[in-house]
C-alpha cells in the first residue's frame, strides 16, 4: 500500500481562519468515529481492482489527533478528550516525533484517526492511527495509513491485509470483504492473541468506480 501523499506541495494551506472550518473538522471526526465503531455500511460499492487492501483494527476507544500549526487537538469517541485522559500525556511525550513525521507529508492541517488501545494492561495505553486526512486547498483528502507510518509506539503495529476480488464480485465488493474480514479477524486473534478478541475489525480502502476512494469497515461477527 502506498504511503500517504498530498497533491498540494506548495506549503500554502489557505486555512488562516481556523474557526471558519472547525465545524467541518468536527463532522469528519464524528464520521470516522462511527466508521471505526459501527457495522459495515449497507451499500454496494463497485471496483475495477482485483485486490483490496486494509488494516487490522484493534479493540479500544475511537480516537483522533488534529495537528494545526504545531498545536494538537485530541478527540475520544468523537468528542474532545477529557483533560485527564492519558492521550494528552502520550502526545506530549511524542510531540517532536509526531510533528517531524507530519512535516514530511505536508504543511497543511492534518487529522489522524484511529484507536486508543490498552489491551495488555502494561501501560496507560497508546494511540494507533489508521486513517490520515490532509486538509488541502481543494478539500480534505483521506486514506489508510501505510503500515509502519505514524507508528511511534509499537513497531510493526497492526498489519496490512489484502484480499483478492473475483471479477464476478466487483460490482458489490462489500460482500466478499465482509466474509473475508471475519475469517481474517478470527485467524489473527487465534494465531497472535490466544483467541482473545484483540483485533475486532478491518478498515478497507476501496477504489470505487463512481465514488472515488472510500474507506469502509468490516467487524467480527
Amino acid at each position: 500500500m502506498d504511503e500517504p501523499s498530498v497533491d498540494n506541495a506548495s506549503g500554502k494551506n489557505g486555512k488562516d481562519d481556523f474557526e471558519g472550518w472547525v465545524s467541518s473538522l468536527e463532522r469528519m471526526v464524528s464520521a470516522y468515529s462511527v466508521l471505526l465503531r459501527d457495522k459495515l455500511i449497507d451499500v454496494a460499492l463497485a471496483t475495477d481492482d482485483d485486490v483490496v487492501h486494509g488494516r487490522l483494527l484493534p479493540s479500544g476507544s475511537d480516537a483522533a489527533i488534529f495537528l494545526y500549526r504545531g498545536d494538537a487537538f485530541l478527540w475520544i469517541y468523537g468528542e474532545p478528550a477529557d483533560d485527564g485522559h492519558p492521550i494528552h500525556d502520550f502526545v506530549e511525550k511524542r510531540r517532536e516525533a509526531i510533528l517531524t513525521e507530519v512535516s514530511h507529508l505536508t504543511s497543511d492541517p492534518i487529522l489522524l484517526t484511529g484507536r486508543w488501545v490498552d489491551f495488555d494492561g502494561a501501560d496507560d495505553g497508546y494511540f494507533a492511527p489508521f486513517v490520515v486526512t490532509i486538509f488541502c486547498q481543494d478539500g480534505p483528502r483521506g486514506r489508510l495509513i501505510a503500515e509502519g507510518t505514524f507508528d511511534w509506539e509499537r513497531q510493526g503495529g497492526f498489519h496490512t491485509v489484502s484480499h483478492g476480488i473475483e471479477e464476478s464480485a466487483r460490482q458489490d465488493v462489500i460482500i466478499p470483504l465482509r466474509a473475508a474480514g471475519r475469517g481474517m479477524i478470527e485467524a489473527t486473534n487465534d494465531a497472535l492473541y490466544q483467541g482473545e478478541r484483540v483485533v475486532d475489525g478491518i478498515l478497507w480502502q476501496v477504489n470505487t468506480c463512481s465514488k472515488g476512494r472510500v474507506i469502509v469497515s468490516t467487524q467480527a461477527g
